[in-house]
């Protein structure tokens, strides 16, 4: 090879490397975007549970309270959860707005209380905890 060989080739590779920066910068770009949702939503789930336990109403009672109550009163009874499902689908659809929610109680009934839409269908799940009472409840959060 002679000398202008090698200059063009060395010119070449020279020029394909702004292009290896701008493609790994769009790579980065997109991937971030994925992880800030699913940071989000993590936050979230958890964030809206511990609402829940601190949300006062009129009767001083917060979310998770009257939850808790409604269930215990009716001695944890599909009509118990029924109702319980009514307090905390009420909370959730105003707090959550379109974001998809699942709520379970997963130590005294292993139920799902309140649901709105088909957790099976979504790829990102965020999942909060709360512990209230003798009840474990259990939050999983999507778009």
């Amino acid at each position: 090879m002679d000398n202008k060989g090698l200059i063009f080739t060395l010119d070449a590779a020279i020029a394909l490397i702004p292009i290896f920066i701008i493609i790994a910068a769009v790579v980065s770009v997109s991937s971030s975007d994925n992880t800030y949702t699913q940071i989000r939503l993590a936050h979230n789930a958890q964030d809206t549970l511990e609402n829940m336990g601190m949300h006062q109403n009129n009767q001083q009672l917060s979310t998770l309270q009257k939850i808790t109550y409604t269930l215990s009163l009716n001695n944890n009874s599909n009509d118990g959860i029924n109702e319980a499902g009514k307090i905390a689908g009420f909370y959730l659809n105003k707090t959550l707005g379109n974001s998809k929610y699942k709520l379970v109680e997963i130590s005294v009934l292993n139920k799902t209380i309140v649901s709105n839409g088909d957790i099976l269908e979504t790829e990102n799940i965020s999942v909060g905890f709360k512990s209230f009472e003798n009840y474990i409840f259990k939050l999983y959060i999507w778009n």
